[in-house]
């Protein structure tokens, strides 16, 4: 009778340590120590977490526009913002599921006249290269999109925050001299108020050709 009972309580504690062990596989702790550093135009956003897979949203506070929407991510993740103030938040994907969303973090650009003209550290050294482009007095400019992905910086390594489609009209800010295969990268307005960069080969001249552009709009 008590060999049983032994036999029974071994059974229900073998069954108990496998049903903890498979809910601990389960479990996908929350990105935590969210931190952003700021240093001129340029923003690296940290945290940390044992997940191995982070998604990330940042969002302009004033005006709520989501900056960088929904997006695969690692810590840091550097971008290139506007004078403003922000919010991001961060959560962690695991093998079976995903984390709740960490708690939004606060921070501000202040005093930025202009992003750049290079690459943030931590780059892909792809854009190695300036271009003069116009003088500064020429901007802003309108001009037109051949179509194609707006990033939060001038270059392929910096998040996609929107996309353009053929013929749309955006306008030329700035000339940020960083160059990808013989064109540079534009800091532009478009759809309104919102702010981005565009590579030169897939922007056209309204009224003739841009220094930087490729060829004129139809």
């Amino acid at each position: 009778m008590k060999s049983n009972l032994i036999k029974g309580i071994i059974v229900a504690l073998f069954w108990i340590s496998t049903i903890v062990t498979i809910n601990a596989s389960d479990s996908c702790d929350k990105a935590e120590k969210l931190n952003a550093n700021v240093s001129g135009a340029n923003v690296s956003l940290t945290w940390s977490g044992k997940s191995t897979s982070y998604v990330i949203e940042v969002e302009n506070k004033t005006t709520n526009q989501v900056v960088v929407p929904e997006s695969n991510a690692a810590s840091p993740f550097v971008l290139t913002l506007a004078n403003g103030s922000y919010k991001f938040k961060v959560r962690s994907i695991c093998a079976k599921t995903k984390s709740d969303w960490s708690d939004w973090f606060n921070f501000n650009v202040n005093n930025v006249s202009t992003p750049p003209a290079t690459t943030p550290a931590g780059g892909n050294g792809s854009d190695g290269g300036t271009s003069p482009g116009q003088s500064g007095d020429d901007f802003p400019m309108a001009a037109g999109s051949w179509g194609g992905i707006v990033r939060a910086g001038p270059g392929r390594e910096y998040a996609k925050v929107g996309s353009l489609a053929e013929g749309e009209r955006i306008t030329l800010l700035k000339n940020t001299g960083v160059v990808t295969n013989d064109y540079p990268w534009f800091r532009i307005r478009f759809r309104g108020n919102r702010e981005g960069y565009q590579w030169g080969g897939i922007i056209c001249g309204l009224e003739g050709l841009i220094d930087g552009a490729f060829e004129t709009c139809p």
